[in-house]
């Protein structure tokens, strides 16, 4: 264990190192017709919370490596877990 540590903390120092002394210019061409102050493409936050949201009414998670996809046992479970989680909600909410 403390082998894997010393290994990865001097892989960890050594890499910094190499970064701090490596001055690599890398020329990207700029496109003038491109504003590069745009927000990037793709989901906003809220998309993805509403689509693990989505996910975890549907059963699907969580979910472990080793039942990965989901069995449909699992599923079951994970969607009466939803359902209990819900309904303590439903009754405890803060108006």
């Amino acid at each position: 264990m403390k082998r894997a540590l010393l290994t990865a903390a001097l892989f960890a120092v050594s890499t910094l190192a190499v970064a701090q002394t490596s001055n690599l210019a890398v020329s990207v061409p700029v496109n003038p017709n491109v504003s590069y102050d745009a927000a990037p493409a793709g989901k906003t936050r809220a998309q993805v919370m509403q689509e693990l949201v989505q996910a975890e009414k549907a059963g699907l998670v969580p979910s472990t490596e080793a039942n990965y996809p989901p069995s449909d046992d699992a599923v079951r479970l994970n969607r009466a877990r939803y359902a209990v989680q819900e309904n303590w909600f439903d009754h405890h909410s803060v108006n």
